[in-house]
């Protein structure tokens, strides 16, 4: 069995058979309605591990990571990040991924020490509202570093966020409506009430 071959079953058992023919469309002659990619696999040295050539309709894999070889499943993981950032759009690259990352590490630490100044400062209301913002601020904070580590598709996790929205899709659910409907809506009052407790917190 040749190596592309290898990497393709790889990808397959990893990601399933969906991805798997999404693949497959990427790959497939134009003739046959497919996007008429070719893979190429060589070392060199890239950050992550693969480029993608939408002009000449190639796709590049490093096969060594720092001097080591990558085997058929490392090879296929970087090319499921290939195709889902460069082709499909729904991962995140790289660059944008250390940025968003960090600048949200950095906002939940502001945030987090100015919710331990509310605590700190011996009023009832303040104490609450900082526990609150370092609880807000401490969830940045984590969200920033499963952005950085390329969690969820290099978009990390808010787990407060994703938490919202898993109570209003239920609740969209429990009403008889949509639950991605549902699921959006919380979401998006997580964020405008994050906004909100996070500006109160800060005066």
């Amino acid at each position: 069995m040749s190596l592309i071959e290898q990497v393709v079953d790889a990808y397959i058992d990893n990601y399933g058979e969906d991805a798997g023919i999404g693949l497959l469309k990427v790959l497939a002659d134009p003739t046959a309605g497919g996007d008429g990619y070719r893979v190429r696999m060589y070392p060199m040295l890239d950050a992550d591990g693969w480029e993608v050539d939408k002009a000449g309709k190639l796709i590049e894999l490093d096969t060594t990571n720092w001097g080591f070889e990558i085997d058929a499943g490392g090879l296929a993981e970087n090319l499921n990040e290939a195709v889902e950032t460069d082709i499909f759009k729904v991962r995140m690259g790289l660059a944008p991924r250390l940025g968003w990352g960090t600048g949200k590490i950095l906002l939940g630490v502001v945030e987090t020490a100015i919710g331990v100044v509310g605590i700190i400062v011996p009023e009832p209301g303040t104490t609450g509202a900082g526990i609150i913002v370092t609880a807000l601020g401490v969830n940045i904070v984590g969200d920033g570093f499963s952005q950085l580590i390329g969690a969820n598709r290099g978009h990390g996790y808010n787990v407060l966020g994703e938490a919202s929205g898993l109570i209003g899709s239920e609740l969209a659910k429990g009403v008889g409506k949509d639950a991605k409907l549902g699921e959006a809506i919380g979401k998006g009052v997580f964020i405008v009430t994050s906004i909100a407790v996070g500006s109160l917190g800060s005066i």
